[in-house]
């Protein structure tokens, strides 16, 4: 006969696998257990905060002033890319610029030479002025090159602005999830700091931070 006060086989407490966050429907695979265990209250708010990140992976929520998380992937890279390439045309025009103002230099040097002789020959004079006049044409070319070739500072700028105000809402957004869990950011990556909810490790918290990239 078993007697009333033998001790139970304490059950070992198992962690729960974490989904990783790779999209949108992840999110709340990845907090499922967590929400069984908030009241109805506490889960209104959490699902109103990980519906607020939701749509910042749909497609709706591209617009002409706004991006979202796979599309601002796109326009750093592109922004990256059109840096680098304009970076590398205006190296080689600053080049072609040097060699065309060393040219002209050569030119005004020639016509000095030319005028202190005696007698001055017209003819050899009047060429190169209009060698002067081509390479200056030239000069002016490669000057609004470098101009045009800074062009895509305007593109680049609104998708970076774009981007801003999208890690911006994302931050109020993961900060009021973190509060919702009475998280603070430091103790959300000190794993010495105890969390104020007795029934969420932190672990358990670090884990589905990780799955949010933080």
């Amino acid at each position: 006969m078993t007697s009333r006060h033998s001790k139970s086989p304490k059950r070992k407490r198992q962690r729960r696998a974490v989904t990783e966050v790779k999209c949108a429907d992840d999110l709340h695979a990845a907090l499922a257990e967590l929400v069984s265990r908030r009241s109805n209250g506490e889960i209104c708010q959490l699902e109103g905060i990980l519906g607020s990140i939701k749509r910042e992976f749909e497609p709706a929520t591209v617009t002409m002033t706004s991006t979202n998380i796979p599309d601002a992937v796109t326009k750093l890279s592109s922004v990256l890319v059109q840096t680098s390439q304009a970076a590398t045309r205006v190296f080689e025009l600053v080049e072609r610029q040097k060699s065309l103002i060393e040219e002209h230099d050569a030119y005004l040097s020639a016509l000095e030479r030319l005028v202190r002789s005696t007698p001055v020959d017209t003819t050899a004079a009047q060429q190169i002025v209009s060698k002067g006049r081509v390479t200056q044409v030239a000069l002016r070319e490669v000057s609004h090159e470098i101009v045009m070739a800074q062009e895509y500072q305007d593109l680049c700028s609104q998708n970076v602005e774009k981007v801003m105000r999208l890690l911006g809402k994302l931050d109020g957004d993961l900060r009021a999830l973190l509060a919702h869990f009475k998280v603070t950011p430091s103790t959300a990556v000190s794993p010495e700091s105890p969390l104020d909810k007795p029934d969420i490790g932190q672990g358990d918290a670090d884990e589905i931070l990780k799955g949010f990239g933080i």
